[in-house]
């Protein structure tokens, strides 16, 4: 049975070695709690991506069903703009390798599986003196004090966490 993810786009996006800015908004309603084939492949792609793209400076993955916290394990120390929001698979884990970036300014990880973990990591990571924007509306294990004890934007001015 073929896939039915339309892959030749992902497959020419991973040749490519001089990306500054990455987006793709994909949404497929089913089931999202059961992994297909199409969500590993989609994974692997995007992993792929981020190891051959080290000045990728913005990434919009939004609603990209399949991406996991082992696909971010490579991202590139230069982004600035993140958003994963709805993607359904990436957790604390994937978040302690996004805290990492210095330059990060901008991350939405709005319906994702992140708890007062992600918030201690990009409070205590190298963006917390960049960050000024962090949207988690929609992440139900995000806490009242958990964003209270570990705001990442305290005390530095202009800082919007939504």
């Amino acid at each position: 049975m073929r896939s039915s993810y339309p892959d030749a786009g992902m497959t020419v996006l991973f040749r490519s070695v001089s990306l500054n800015q990455l987006a793709t908004n994909h949404y497929e309603e089913g089931d999202e709690s059961e992994e297909n084939d199409d969500d590993v492949m989609i994974n692997r792609h995007v992993s792929k991506i981020l190891m051959r793209n080290k000045f990728l400076t913005h990434m919009n993955l939004r609603h990209l069903r399949g991406v996991r916290d082992s696909g971010l394990q490579c991202v590139p120390r230069w982004l600035s703009h993140v958003d994963l929001g709805g993607c359904l698979q990436v957790s604390d884990s994937g978040v302690r390798r996004l805290a990492s970036c210095p330059r990060l300014s901008s991350l939405s990880l709005s319906r994702t599986l992140i708890t007062d973990r992600s918030l201690c990591s990009l409070s205590s990571g190298k963006c917390r003196n960049s960050l000024r924007e962090l949207r988690v509306n929609g992440c139900v294990n995000i806490t009242d004090s958990g964003i209270e004890v570990s705001h990442p934007g305290a005390g530095r001015g202009h800082y919007s966490i939504q």
